[in-house]
């Protein structure tokens, strides 16, 4: 059995820049970089994030969300230490759980080297929050002030129907937020913007096949 699946896309745009982030290489220039150019009173900035979420059919099982997040931080001040760590929230009730999938990586500039230092899954910790919710816990290895933060997460979700808020704003300055949601035509949510400064949307379709 063959059938034609419509998704609608969704993507929001805070700043848009030309140039491509690649997950796991960062450059000599934002390691020397000593003070956010817009605030300088700044103890961290995240200098890129990057939401996705689709949905993978499988046959017998239906829908799976799938949501990965790639966030860069760089760290201005010893008080900017704070984010060197995440949290990653998983959801399980029914016997039914997400699974969750994580990368990260420190970088530090020495002797004129990029040193490039990746997380541990031993350094991974599992806190259980609730009858409902686990997190996944980590603090970045041989963070200072100087370094960057990097991390890249994949959520896997059999909870189609929910899909995480898409968070914008935050306590430090935010560089660039790219965000792509795509929703088969199966699904109807409803789009709940609460934020002070406008964000560019764009919506398009697109048809793909399932067999």
């Amino acid at each position: 059995l063959t059938i034609l699946l419509i998704t609608a896309l969704i993507s929001f745009n805070l700043t848009l820049t030309a140039q491509e982030v690649k997950f796991g290489k960062v450059s000599k220039q934002e390691l020397q970089e000593k003070v956010y150019p817009l605030d300088s009173t700044a103890s961290a900035a995240i200098l890129y994030k990057k939401r996705t979420s689709h949905f993978e059919y499988t046959d017998g099982e239906g829908f799976t969300l799938i949501t990965k997040v790639h966030k860069r931080i760089k760290i201005y001040t010893k008080e900017g230490l704070e984010w060197a760590k995440e949290t990653v929230p998983a959801f399980q009730t029914h016997g039914s759980r997400e699974t969750v999938g994580i990368k990260a990586y420190t970088f530090n500039l020495e002797k004129g080297k990029i040193i490039k230092e990746k997380l541990k899954s031993k350094s991974i910790f599992k806190e259980r929050e609730s009858e409902n919710w686990t997190n996944f816990k980590f603090t970045m290895p041989n963070a200072r002030a100087g370094s960057i933060v990097e991390w890249q997460y994949t959520i896997t979700s059999p909870f189609a129907s929910n899909i995480n808020d898409v968070i914008f704003q935050y306590k430090i300055p935010v560089k660039k937020v790219d965000v792509k949601i795509s929703i088969p035509q199966y699904y109807t949510f409803k789009y709940l913007p609460t934020f002070y400064y406008p964000i560019h949307v764009q919506t398009s379709k697109e048809n793909r096949t399932l067999s």
